[in-house]
């Protein structure tokens, strides 16, 4: 989070979200970031991505400008793609998905930019004068005042919205550089802070989402998953759908659309979303084969890229490629 701008009650405020996991990607719905205001702060605009909730801004009425978002804990979520031009900033409107650094270095980062104000200036102020929130995010950081720490307070309890993960408290870090007018130029931002989150299986799922079995070439038949690997059918909290079951996503009414529905696991012996199988062909002192063979049982998902990594020592000395094939529900 980066400060570029300190005007006269209001601050202007880069965000940048990057996935620096090597193969953990986020899928839909996407990240929601949340944080928690420490005094009294409202969003007066934001570009590339949008607060779900406006909030009681009824303190600013009659005002010639309203808030984006009153909210003491906004929940900030990434703009659709085919968003609007004026409201698309570098890095936006993926709908908060994002791949990881292996699988495509050029979609691991979302950002957006927000200004910032504090709703006791506001009060202030004289016959209904509202910091008039310009869009102006030129590389100049000039500001009109110098920095007021009472305002540039960090939010706290920051979460990303995401099974698993954990954030951190934020902590400040050398100004952030940018490149501007084609990279002839550096500008710097105020003050910047970082926030790590770490991730967790254990926190996402009691439950593996993923299985992987091995067969051998002189394996008569490809051995399968172990059974209940990921959960057991007839168990508190497993559901699937048989073979013979019409998925519950098609029968969603049209107010439940709106919503994203929890994905569905088609119902087979090991119970997991995602298989994954290595049916080793040839084997040889000199040099060894595998075929990979990937099966999807989870409804409404998009596997929109899979990546396989192995802590294999002799996997980097591969003269070949993988066969990866993949089925999905």
């Amino acid at each position: 989070m980066c400060l570029i701008k300190d005007k006269i009650n209001k601050l202007q405020v880069t965000v940048l979200v990057s996935n620096f996991q090597l193969f953990r990607h986020v899928e839909r719905p996407g990240w929601k970031l949340n944080w928690k205001w420490q005094g009294d702060e409202v969003i007066w605009g934001m570009w590339g991505a949008e607060a779900t909730e406006q909030g009681n801004c009824s303190r600013f009425k009659g005002s010639p400008q309203f808030p984006h978002s009153c909210e003491k804990e906004p929940v900030i979520i990434d703009l659709l793609p085919g968003a609007p031009y004026n409201l698309q900033v570098a890095n936006c409107c993926k709908g908060g998905v994002l791949s990881s650094m292996t699988q495509d270095p050029s979609k691991y980062g979302a950002g957006f930019q927000m200004s910032v104000g504090v709703s006791s200036s506001y009060n202030n102020t004289t016959n209904n004068t509202t910091p008039v929130d310009d869009g102006d995010y030129s590389s100049d950081n000039s500001t009109n005042s110098s920095t007021n720490n009472a305002t540039n307070v960090m939010p706290g309890s920051f979460s990303l919205g995401l099974p698993g993960y954990t954030c951190g408290e934020p902590f400040e870090v050398p100004p952030s550089k940018f490149r501007v007018d084609k990279g002839r130029r550096r500008t710097q931002a105020l003050m910047t802070w970082k926030v790590t989150c770490s991730y967790s299986q254990f926190q996402a799922s009691l439950a593996p989402t993923c299985c992987v079995s091995l067969s051998a070439f002189y394996n008569e038949t490809i051995i399968p998953c172990p059974r209940c690997s990921c959960g057991c059918q007839g168990l508190p909290g497993a559901k699937c759908v048989k073979p013979d079951e019409e998925p519950p996503l098609l029968r969603l009414t049209k107010s439940e659309e709106e919503e994203e529905p929890q994905p569905v696991v088609r119902c087979s012996r090991h119970m997991c979303p995602i298989r994954v199988h290595w049916h080793v062909k040839e084997s040889y002192r000199e040099y060894w084969r595998v075929q990979d063979y990937g099966d999807k049982f989870k409804f409404r998902s998009e596997l929109f890229s899979m990546e396989l990594g192995s802590s294999t020592p002799q996997l980097p000395k591969c003269d070949a490629g993988f066969q990866l094939q993949l089925q999905a529900a």
